[in-house]
């Protein structure tokens, strides 16, 4: 019998490839804000169930399900544009969606936050200290202590998963994501030969692919966890911002025979030299598969048609 998954947010980024991936394994429940969205997250994923956040169906309390997987968010566009004003209705709008939930039967809760909850830079491990450096970063947080409390009150044990920068498209708003900044320089590079960065590129960042992400949380979902409460950070290269670009020029060039060239500033105005560890996550058993130039490849193969 397949595992009944509760997902809420599943129009973005990485609920929409979790959703792809998975919706054949897991029988997935998913709420989403807006009519138009419902209606096309319907046409879009088959075997998927979808409802809308307003209007919960009362036979939902009579299914038992293993996870409730909560990706929802304002994204950094908004949090950085309306910063306090959007961090206290999400918040607000969080909580009470949570107390309308509260008869659904889960037997954990996995929260996607983001790396960027830390300050980026040195060595950052799970035991590191949060200290977000823009809004984004710090509504997830919020968020983190919100679940905390209300799973904790409710005695679900909770997993919050930190992934960092995910290479990848998004399988239904494709717009949305292209602010993201691996998916940023690959529009660049195909519709100009080359890249140009706005600083050095020495920042250092961690990159990792969207499939060992979604597969991470298959992974958790399936995993007996003991522990009412488990942080997990998810990475894997760290690597600076300028051989990222040229690992996309190398993958990007193989197919179009064109040598690309990498221009860049000269100043940061804000320097990251950040180590990003996740040994927490792969000492419980979970092993990344994918490498990025896999994903990079995809990406191009689904950009070249859409330019």
């Amino acid at each position: 019998m397949k595992k009944k998954i509760l997902l809420i947010g599943s129009s973005g980024h990485l609920a929409s490839n979790f959703i792809e991936k998975y919706e054949k394994k897991f029988q997935i429940y998913n709420f989403t804000r807006s009519i138009s969205k419902k209606k096309l997250l319907t046409k879009k994923f088959k075997y998927s169930i979808f409802f809308l956040q307003s209007q919960i169906p009362s036979f939902l309390k009579k299914i038992n399900f293993e996870s409730l997987i909560f990706f929802a968010g304002p994204n950094d566009v908004e949090c950085n544009l309306k910063k306090e004003d959007i961090l206290s209705s999400f918040f607000k709008n969080t909580f009470n969606f949570l107390e309308n939930i509260s008869e659904i039967k889960f037997k954990k809760a996995i929260y996607v936050s983001t790396a960027q909850i830390y300050e980026l830079k040195n060595i950052v491990n799970e035991y590191t200290k949060p200290n977000p450096q823009n809004y984004y970063g710090l509504s997830r947080l919020i968020n983190e202590n919100l679940f905390l409390y209300y799973f904790n009150k409710r005695k679900i044990p909770l997993t919050i998963l930190r992934p960092s920068n995910i290479v990848g498209d998004a399988k239904f708003d494709k717009k949305n994501s292209n602010r993201l900044l691996p998916n940023q320089l690959c529009d660049f590079f195909l519709r100009n030969n080359h890249f140009k960065l706005k600083s050095s590129g020495k920042n250092i960042k961690n990159f990792l692919s969207m499939n060992d992400t979604i597969d991470c949380l298959s992974f958790l979902i399936r995993k007996k966890i003991k522990k009412e409460f488990l942080i997990f950070n998810l990475g894997n290269r760290n690597m600076t911002v300028l051989n990222f670009s040229k690992l996309i020029a190398k993958v990007f060039s193989n197919k179009t025979g064109i040598k690309k060239i990498v221009e860049r500033g000269k100043k940061d105005n804000n320097f990251y030299n950040m180590t990003y560890i996740d040994n927490k996550i792969r000492d419980l058993g979970f092993k990344k598969r994918e490498n990025l130039q896999k994903k990079i490849l995809e990406m191009y193969n689904g950009r070249i048609r859409q330019i």
